[in-house]
């Protein structure tokens, strides 16, 4: 399948976010971005980043591969209408280019026979990326953790072996764990947190999320996160200490900021505990008890890489499995899913 003279550019448009990864007609990764896009606000939030990209690229001189989560988003009534309402609004920008759409059950294809596979469309990032590393890696398990969610995919004999296909099935093999860095409130990590020598209830309100703890903790760089705060306010450190506050119906002033930092530290090991309790479960599976490959992936990676070391596995990025110059690797891993349709599209 012979590029166009623009090369092709890879699409994951999420609720949250859209990440693509552009390539040039010989291969080589152009550039690969993640981009603010929250999808429940209305489609003109999409058509907003796809306006600014055609600007900066011209669409119609590329082809195109896209896969999509965004359809979740309670804008649309169902996942049908969403997977229609995102592919329409892309297709208006792309102009007469040729896009290509990921189903799980077909791998890609023409929107024409998207639209008939509509559940196929539906949530299948992760089965796009997972694909593209077993390629690479044929005894694996990909664990991607982003803003919101993480998706941990077994793979063996260079298939991908999930149990689930379905977010529903996903979420009962804990393939699928609705735990994020970013966008996850703390009230959905723990019930009860330790301060001043005591066990304390949390607040069940979206006082903090876990972009405060990262924050808060280092792990996380200023440029991975792209959404709300919930207060609307900064990501310094006492704008994410004041939230924590909140969260244990205190003041920021009632604390040091040492103490502060001792807390996020616990919060963010009680959200590693439960990504962990995930992928055991997954690696239980395997007839071996032999050590397999751990593939980091997303904004969230660094978890990845502290069970890998934790569960005695080898673990490696997913930027290291493919070719990319050294200044994109990071983000790569981030936008795992744009640059693994845009892959499996240039491999096609």
């Amino acid at each position: 399948m012979a590029s166009r003279p623009g090369g092709i550019i890879g699409w994951d448009i999420g609720g949250a976010h859209v990440k693509f990864a552009a390539l040039a007609a010989d291969g080589r990764l152009r550039e690969v971005a993640q981009l603010p896009c929250p999808l429940w606000r209305g489609l003109g939030e999409l058509e907003a980043v796809l306006l600014d990209l055609n600007r900066r690229y011209d669409l119609s001189a590329y082809r195109h591969a896209l896969t999509m989560t965004g359809e979740l988003v309670d804008l649309f009534p169902d996942r049908r209408r969403g997977v229609r309402a995102l592919l329409r609004t892309f297709m208006k920008h792309a102009g007469r280019a040729r896009v290509l759409v990921y189903t799980m059950s077909a791998g890609l294809r023409t929107v024409d026979l998207a639209r008939r596979r509509l559940e196929a469309v539906a949530s299948a990032n992760w089965h796009a990326t997972a694909a593209m590393v077993a390629r690479r890696c044929p005894e694996a398990v990909l664990v991607d953790i982003g803003s919101t969610t993480t998706d941990i995919v077994p793979i063996r004999r260079g298939r991908v072996d999930a149990r689930g296909c379905s977010d529903g099935d996903r979420l009962r093999h804990q393939e699928l764990l609705y735990t994020g860095v970013v966008r996850t409130p703390v009230m959905a990590v723990v019930r009860q947190a330790p301060f001043g020598g005591e066990w304390q209830g949390v607040a069940a309100e979206w006082f903090a999320n876990m972009g405060d703890v990262y924050r808060l903790t280092g792990q996380l760089p200023l440029r991975h996160h792209q959404s709300a705060t919930a207060d609307g306010r900064g990501l310094s450190a006492a704008d994410c200490a004041r939230r924590l506050a909140r969260m244990l119906g205190r003041d920021a002033a009632e604390a040091t900021a040492a103490q502060w930092r001792r807390l996020a530290r616990h919060l963010a090991t009680e959200q590693l505990q439960q990504v962990r309790a995930g992928l055991e479960r997954v690696l239980s599976r395997r007839p071996s008890g032999d050590a397999v490959t751990i593939v980091g992936a997303g904004c969230g990676c660094f978890i990845a890489r502290e069970l890998a070391r934790r569960l005695q596995c080898p673990y490696t990025e997913l930027a290291t499995l493919v070719s990319v110059p050294a200044r994109w690797r990071e983000m790569a891993t981030v936008c795992a899913p744009a640059l693994a349709v845009a892959r499996l599209a240039a491999e096609s």
